[in-house]
């Protein structure tokens, strides 16, 4: 008795343990072949997990290298408003006020359409379907984002902005877009952007929409230094009534 159930339990063992080799070894040809068929496409490296699934956004070549000329971008055009780098720029180059920011945004605009362009003919696979509500949402919140951009431009002196005329020091805006945000400017741009991935849902505007709004963060910190110390307690006491980007949240 006591042996047929020695038997028994020895066969339960290695038929469990026959079982798990056998799916241990078919997941790792499994790994194995995906892997394979990754190099084939020349992916840099894709996201697997140990159940054989594997998450569909492999990252090529062309776009990493899209993804480093973004956050080029964006570290570049945060680097040349510093301060001590403007002030490099005048004692090196002799470029002082409008003509320093002249160049600035000419530079910018030069980067940006290199940019966009290389943006534009790397491929990118779709993270869903679009029809006509998401076709139709997407319009409208680009065009909610396009005139809140419009409407905040206008407390600006643009002439100034662009650096065609010489900067004066303005006073603190808290009226109009600025009673309900503290960055209206930011806040449309974000905006129009979220239309443009619902509008065209591919993954590469996804990916750069989140660099772009931990971007906007960083300068928007980087942006409030400057403010306070060069309004104070005024704008220290603006900053606790109204919001960075969303009325009441954010």
């Amino acid at each position: 008795m006591y042996n047929l159930l020695d038997r028994l339990k020895n066969r339960r063992a290695f038929t469990y343990g026959f079982g798990l080799v056998h799916k241990i070894g078919f997941k790792t040809i499994k790994l194995i072949r995906f892997q394979s068929s990754c190099k084939r496409r020349t992916d840099i490296f894709s996201l697997v997990n140990f159940t054989g699934l594997c998450v569909n956004t492999t990252i090529s070549c062309s776009m990493l290298f899209l993804f480093i000329c973004w956050m080029f971008y964006f570290f570049l055009h945060s680097l040349l408003a510093a301060d001590a780098v403007k002030h490099w720029f005048q004692a090196v180059f002799n470029l002082h006020g409008r003509h320093y920011r002249l160049a600035y945004n000419l530079l910018n605009l030069f980067t940006l359409s290199a940019i966009c362009y290389l943006h534009q003919i790397i491929s990118s696979t779709l993270f869903f379907k679009t029809n006509g509500i998401s076709v139709a949402a997407g319009l409208l919140i680009v065009l909610c984002g396009s005139a809140i951009m419009l409407a905040a431009a206008k407390a600006y002196d643009l002439p100034v902005f662009f650096g065609f005329k010489q900067e004066t020091k303005m006073p603190l805006q808290i009226n109009g877009l600025h009673q309900f945000v503290r960055h209206p400017l930011y806040a449309g741009t974000l905006l129009g952007c979220i239309g443009i991935c619902i509008l065209f849902p591919y993954w590469k505007n996804v990916i750069v929409l989140l660099f772009m709004f931990a971007y906007i963060l960083i300068g928007i910190e980087l942006e409030e230094r400057k403010l306070v110390a060069a309004f104070g307690d005024e704008y220290k006491h603006y900053q606790k009534k109204v919001k960075r980007l969303i009325p009441g949240l954010l």
